[in-house]
């Protein structure tokens, strides 16, 4: 299998791996999605979940191992459906079964936002259904109890282009934050619009319940810049944005019964032409230290010539330190990634260089630590933008899996994915 597109998820000791891409040659080439399901150390055969091309498939797993798979696939021309499947604990995935199909003569466009699972095994998928205006794309959600199949699509809000980013915490309430873009103005005659800001909005899922909370305005802006991301840990989750009101990043923290913090600034690192709009990748520790990884970087005729990873730490109630450099200056970094466990902070990323293959750095911090690395496995072709992590954080054997996709050569763009494991 040529796989394209992957993410993985971890829980209960448990690991789930997606991948989508194809097999076989010529006129019997085939596009597929397949799944495997396994523990730290083995995984089980390829499992087929569909026969369509995806290009954002994503899972998730509870500490109670139930798995959830999401992807979106383009069923037609003018027509997409997004697809989910459920494995419970102990058993491989069920059949698919689609969420929402788009309507012919719609934009044929379903952007996954993510997939979270509760430590009890409810679930939630987020994504963004574009309907033709980009300034009534709604943000959508469907919801599982334990042990229970997905309910209908609920809107929670609008978003232009981006979809929503959610989490789940360790005490199964479900953080997820979306960007509420300003309408586009039109042409004349047509009325002014009457949405002219950009605004960042947050809501969550207590465990139990049916419904998300009435969402809440984290910022209001002059315009967007880039959606937010949403990370959760032990001690924790965070929803982190970038403002085009003073051009930083801003962190806002939520508790375990759904308190938003004050926000906060996410220095930047002195990396000259650095980029606002980079994600963050941040991750909470039992205390509710917030650690955040930023990548900066230079383009040139669309390739990184440059690319450094910082990190910056928030003690609970505290502000962010400033920030201090985690990666090799040696290399060029791609995004980093982060899964928060127990005692420390796992972070992966892929590293190349112009003189030597890839590698896949992977980093733990203690927590009140400092970052160090435990490993950087060889990577050849490693395409940056594949590497994924997850945590298991219950029981006493918590792990972080990591995989990545690697190309056959330096033009193409799919090749094999792989997975790694470390527990402390």
């Amino acid at each position: 299998m040529t796989v394209f597109a992957g993410g993985v998820g971890a829980g209960g000791g448990r690991v789930a791996v997606i991948m989508s891409g194809s097999e076989g040659s010529g006129s019997s080439r085939l596009s597929v999605v397949r799944a495997r399901l396994g523990t730290r150390t083995r995984l089980s055969e390829n499992q087929r979940l569909g026969t369509s091309f995806s290009l954002s498939p994503q899972v998730a797993v509870g500490a109670d191992g139930t798995a959830v798979a999401a992807w979106p696939e383009q069923v037609s021309r003018n027509r997409t459906r997004l697809r989910v499947a459920i494995a419970r604990p102990g058993q491989r995935f069920g059949p698919a079964r689609s969420l929402i199909t788009t309507s012919p003569g719609s934009a044929p466009t379903l952007r996954l936002g993510g997939v979270a699972v509760t430590p009890a095994g409810g679930a939630v998928v987020a994504w963004q259904t574009a309907i033709g205006d980009p300034s009534d794309d709604p943000v959508q959600v469907a919801i599982a109890a334990p042990g229970a199949g997905f309910g209908a699509p609920v809107t929670l809000g609008l978003s232009m282009y981006y979809p929503p980013s959610l989490a789940a915490l360790p005490n199964g309430r479900v953080a997820l934050a979306w960007l509420e873009s300003p309408s586009p103005p039109l042409p004349p005659p047509a009325p002014a619009p009457t949405n002219t800001a950009a605004r960042i909005w947050a809501t969550t899922l207590t465990p139990g319940a049916a419904a998300f909370a009435p969402p809440v305005v984290l910022e209001t802006m002059s315009y967007a810049v880039a959606p937010p991301q949403v990370g959760a840990g032990v001690g924790g989750a965070v929803v982190a944005w970038s403002s085009s009101t003073s051009d930083v990043r801003r962190a806002v923290g939520v508790s375990a019964e759904g308190a938003y913090s004050s926000s906060a600034t996410v220095p930047r690192g002195p990396l000259p032409g650095s980029d606002p709009r980079e994600p963050l990748a941040i991750g909470v520790e039992a205390d509710g230290t917030q650690v955040a990884l930023s990548r900066h970087h230079r383009e040139r005729a669309d390739r990184d010539v440059a690319g450094v990873i910082y990190s910056s730490v928030r003690r609970a109630g505290g502000l962010f330190s400033p920030p201090a450099l985690a990666s090799s200056t040696s290399r060029i970094a791609g995004p980093p990634k982060v899964a928060s466990l127990p005692d420390l902070t796992f972070a992966a990323w892929s590293q190349t260089s112009a003189k030597t293959r890839g590698r896949v750095q992977l980093m733990q911090r203690p927590a009140g630590g400092v970052w160090a690395s435990i490993g950087a496995p060889a990577a050849a072709w490693v395409q940056p933008w594949t590497v994924a992590t997850a945590a298991s954080v219950s029981g006493p054997k918590a792990f972080a899996a990591t995989t990545w996709i690697q190309a056959p050569n330096s033009t193409d763009n799919a090749g094999a994915m792989y997975l790694t494991t470390y527990r402390p």
